[in-house]
């Protein structure tokens, strides 16, 4: 399915900067992926066992991939849909500086350094230890100086200047308690499809927060890998 680059380039690679360069056919550029890390099982997710191959999405407009890690959701998105504006949304500075390196030639990709929440506030990564595709957000505690923005799905749609969403992604290791709760009505209604892994096995809850926010509005469509895809009831 895909090919390495040559053996000494890719050596010279991981020396200098503990990266890899994964070329794909067909893709514009090379995916970078950290030696070492969960980034090797997340490639292997979106390109190999291809886990956002959608349903029913021939001519998205905007795309939110909330919990964009290192971008290949992204990438694998702005490949296949080429007219969407993509808005990767990840909190976590060493993941975000892959996800700008992998966006970088895909002008409909814009990389936001933020989290998905349920109000525009800022976060802390609560778990800075853990493997690089778990990070997880909260509040920011009071004696706290982090400036990691959180933002809504209403805030991201007002500022790319669209009205809807086509895509929501969601991969936020239990935020969707947060994200879906009564808060949401104020945005539910205008996302098309739901693509979203969720995480009770973290926190207890999730799936039943997504389905009490969803009732009446949309429908589990399919499950693919880890996700849960959800299409809006009346979409047509």
């Amino acid at each position: 399915m895909f090919t390495m680059v040559r053996r000494q380039a890719l050596f010279k690679v991981i020396a200098r900067q503990g990266l890899v360069a994964v070329r794909l056919p067909g893709y514009r550029d090379a995916i970078a992926l950290r030696t070492g890390t969960t980034d090797i099982a997340t490639f292997e997710q979106v390109f190999i066992a291809r886990e956002y191959d959608l349903p029913d999405t021939s001519d998205p407009k905007f795309i939110i991939d909330g919990g964009a890690h290192i971008g290949c959701a992204s990438v694998f998105f702005a490949h296949r849909y080429p007219n969407a504006s993509i808005y990767a949304i990840e909190p976590e500075d060493s993941n975000y500086k892959v996800l700008t390196r992998n966006s970088r030639h895909y002008r409909n990709i814009t990389p936001i350094r933020a989290a998905i929440w349920n109000e525009d506030t800022f976060v802390e990564i609560s778990n800075p230890l853990d493997e690089k595709w778990s990070f997880r957000v909260q509040n920011s505690s009071q004696n706290s100086s982090s400036d990691i923005r959180a933002v809504t799905v209403a805030t991201l749609m007002d500022e790319a200047g669209f009205n809807r969403v086509d895509i929501l992604k969601l991969d936020i290791e239990g935020a969707e308690i947060e994200l879906f709760d009564s808060k949401s009505k104020e945005w539910i209604e205008r996302v098309d499809l739901i693509v979203v892994e969720l995480h009770d096995w973290i926190r207890p809850g999730c799936s039943a927060s997504l389905l009490k926010a969803t009732e009446g509005c949309h429908r589990i469509h399919s499950r693919i890998g880890e996700n849960t895809v959800l299409i809006r009831t009346n979409r047509w």
